[in-house]
């Protein structure tokens, strides 16, 4: 008897149990009934898979409409995804200074500009890009000056910014100055600013951008930085940049960083005849280019700063054709050679995943020299205009215009990651 009541206790409160989980319908308020039943799932939201390659292009779409599902009795909400966290964490273009850590997005970059000193004389352009090893934005501007093409220079570290004129080419004043040197051996001391005197080699402009603008190759084959230029001898490593001149240089060294104080330059009537980079005295411009995202920026200097990890990629729609990269110079030049690495090279995969260029068509002062075809190649490949000793072609400009490209696997940006104008000064 006793176990039987034990058992209907326990079959009780089983029951009981399940009358509280289960809400009959007529204990609803009417307009209520679906409070009884199973609710559907949330639908899944979309999601994109990382690739390494820029966001811009991946083929993403319109943005998706979601209906979620409300309480019954409630008029349904759409909600739009646009997926704006991502979207702003791609536009957000972050520049870092490497010694404070400081690091200042393009947009306040601009806006620091913009109330700087640099609009005085012209307005701001939109190319920019982050020199990472000086830690600063540069910011282009629109402001005539022959020779030059400034830019607005904002510090990350400071948050100031000044203007850099970037002036380039030969000075029509400019003249070359015969004076008899004895040859001497390079002379210098342990010291930390040691004097030397008599060295004798060529001065080369370095790429925009970079963290000194001239180098000193000296005729042993050491290099060296030019360091601060009074305005008097910047038109003077100008001048012998620009001419490949050979020069006569003394000053103070500074050992420890391998920088030169030039206090007395002198040219030698020893113009060389060789074929030489000259790239870095062009102003590179585009038709179009890829947006910035954290896998870089992509602009026209992006193919002219001498880095094969920092490609230039054409933004237009489609694969590419017609989109072109040209390079303007202050100074017509005896153009000898083109030379490309094709290809976005930071790494195998984006070489393969993205356009590379098959056919270029080369236009010179905006007449059409010929047709380049490429190889599949990330090594570098020469286009030949003329030899060594043999007369080049005059440029003023010359435009690189995409004709055909070999189909990446997962995108149709089509990237170029740096070209080299090789030929002679006039």
């Amino acid at each position: 008897m006793r176990e039987r009541l034990i058992i209907a206790m326990l079959l009780t409160g089983a029951l009981l149990v399940l009358t509280a989980c289960a809400v009959p319908e007529w204990l609803l308020e009417p307009g209520d009934e679906a409070a009884a039943g199973t609710q559907e799932p949330y639908p899944a939201l979309p999601t994109v898979a990382a690739t390494g390659t820029p966001i811009d292009a991946v083929g993403v779409g319109p943005a998706a409409t979601i209906t979620l599902p409300l309480a019954a009795g409630s008029e349904s909400t759409e909600i739009s995804e646009t997926a704006e966290a991502t979207q702003a964490a791609a536009a957000e273009e972050l520049c870092a200074d490497p010694v404070s850590g400081k690091s200042l997005n393009y947009e306040d970059a601009a806006a620091i500009a913009a109330t700087s000193a640099c609009v005085d004389d012209g307005e701001l352009l939109a190319d920019h890009f982050c020199n990472e090893s000086a830690g600063s934005w540069w910011i282009g501007l629109d402001v005539e000056r022959e020779g030059c093409y400034p830019a607005c220079v904002v510090d990350v570290d400071s948050g100031t910014a000044e203007i850099n004129w970037r002036c380039t080419g030969l000075p029509a004043t400019a003249t070359v100055t015969a004076v008899p040197v004895e040859t001497a051996e390079p002379t210098a001391t342990s010291d930390a600013a040691a004097a030397f005197s008599d060295w004798r080699g060529f001065i080369y402009r370095q790429p925009s951008g970079s963290l000194v603008e001239y180098r000193f190759r000296r005729d042993d084959g050491e290099w060296f930085d030019i360091g601060a230029q009074e305005s008097g001898m910047r038109e003077n490593f100008a001048a012998a940049a620009w001419s490949a001149i050979k020069v006569v240089l003394s000053g103070k060294e500074t050992v420890g960083s391998r920088t030169l104080e030039v206090q007395r330059l002198v040219e030698l009537p020893l113009k060389s005849d060789q074929p030489r980079n000259l790239t870095p005295f062009a102003m590179p411009s585009t038709s179009s280019r890829l947006a910035a995202d954290e896998g870089g920026a992509y602009f026209a200097w992006s193919a002219v700063d001498g880095s094969l990890a920092e490609p230039w990629c054409e933004g237009a729609a489609g694969p590419g054709s017609g989109e072109w990269l040209q390079l303007d110079f202050s100074t017509p030049l005896e153009l000898t050679e083109i030379r490309l690495a094709n290809g976005y090279q930071d790494g195998e995969y984006l070489y393969v995943l993205n356009n590379r260029v098959k056919t270029l068509s080369i236009y010179v002062d905006g007449v059409r020299l010929g047709e380049w075809e490429l190889d599949d190649s990330a090594d570098w490949q020469s286009y030949a205009v003329a030899g060594d000793v043999t007369p080049g072609v005059t440029a003023g400009t010359i435009r690189l215009v995409i004709e055909d490209e070999f189909e990446g696997w997962a995108y149709e940006d089509t990237c170029i990651a740096e070209v080299e104008v090789w030929g002679r000064s006039r």
